[in-house]
């Protein structure tokens, strides 16, 4: 499914994904009548996965955006202030700066799960908890649904700053930007398995 808002301000999340979740609940629980050969038959589906870019997730999640305190979506970092370019951006590191020692024994920040965020959704009445601003009543219409782990980034967005790292660091052993033909030609190479050359 995709979708398009056309409005002055961004939508609750909640009243924008209402008929969606509705449709949800319908397939996963009344699901759809069908007949092969005269056999009828119900099947039912189940959304098990969300792809949305980084303003999405949070809005979906209807958590702290990733620009804010405890915005991460994986774990429970607070977040740190970063200079970047003419400006900043909050940085979540899995570790703890701290008592990092490079290997296995370094402390890391705890994960989110979607239980505890459960937990804590109900918890942060209108204050928010972990970057939670969700309200009891308003926690998890599809409780199949894993708001942590089965709402995941887009590989668009992930592909393209991982690009823009590697031929932005100019002089650094890894920047590719004066080799940008090879990566190309590299790329024009790649053909379907079942189509032959």
């Amino acid at each position: 499914m995709a979708s398009l808002w056309l409005g002055v301000d961004k939508p609750k999340s909640n009243e924008y994904l209402r008929p969606f979740v509705g449709k949800c609940l319908e397939l996963a629980t009344v699901g759809v009548d069908y007949s092969v050969r005269g056999n009828k038959r119900n099947i039912k589906f189940r959304a098990v996965m969300c792809i949305a870019d980084s303003v999405a997730r949070p809005a979906i999640r209807n958590s702290t955006l990733f620009s804010g305190k405890f915005g991460c979506g994986i774990c429970l970092h607070p977040g740190e202030w970063t200079v970047k370019g003419k400006g900043g951006m909050m940085s979540y590191s899995p570790y703890h700066e701290e008592q990092w020692t490079g290997d296995n024994n370094s402390v890391w920040y705890a994960r989110r799960t979607h239980a505890q965020t459960m937990i804590d959704a109900e918890e942060a009445e209108t204050e928010a908890l972990f970057s939670l601003e969700l309200l009891a009543n308003q926690s998890s219409p599809m409780p199949w649904f894993d708001t942590i782990n089965c709402l995941d980034a887009d590989a668009m967005h992930i592909i393209m700053n991982i690009g823009k790292t590697f031929c932005k660091n100019e002089g650094k052993p890894f920047n590719i930007s004066d080799k940008m033909n090879q990566v190309y030609t590299r790329l024009k190479s790649f053909h379907p398995i079942n189509r032959q050359v």
